[in-house]
């Protein structure tokens, strides 16, 4: 069906007029056409990385990273080489998270808490500040 719709012609026909060989060199093209299309990023791909670029520089004063470094990555895996990977607990999935937001903003957790961290959070702005402070006196 796919082929016949990007051919431009009935199913019927293609059917017909197809062998077998030149039906399965189709099916490689399409497959590459697709993998190509993957990897090639749109207007929208870039305008998503750049909002994400600027999310992720908010609070800090000095710029180390590009906008390309938050362009999502799009690959089709050979189902021969795909890894099996234990699946992720809810908890340790909102762990994880909570891990990544945290150290993004530069706002240390209670149980792990580093002098490093400490420094960065001077650097924050005030309300985001008294806005943490106001959070950590909640969960007390």
């Amino acid at each position: 069906m796919e082929l016949a719709a990007f051919l431009h012609c009935p199913l019927q026909r293609l059917q017909s007029e197809t062998t077998s060989t030149e039906f399965l060199d189709w099916v490689w093209f399409m497959n590459e056409k697709r993998k190509e299309e993957n990897t090639v990023a749109s207007k929208t791909d870039w305008y998503l990385a750049q909002i994400a670029f600027e999310v992720f520089n908010a609070f800090r004063k000095k710029r180390t990273r590009k906008v390309s470094d938050f362009l999502l990555k799009f690959t089709i895996q050979d189902s021969k080489k795909k890894k099996k990977t234990p699946p992720v607990t809810r908890e340790e999935a909102a762990k994880r998270s909570k891990a990544f937001w945290f150290g993004s903003l530069g706002v240390s957790d209670k149980k792990t808490k580093t002098p490093k961290e400490n420094s960065r959070k001077k650097s924050l702005p005030d309300k985001v500040l008294k806005a943490t402070m106001e959070h950590k006196a909640k969960e007390k």
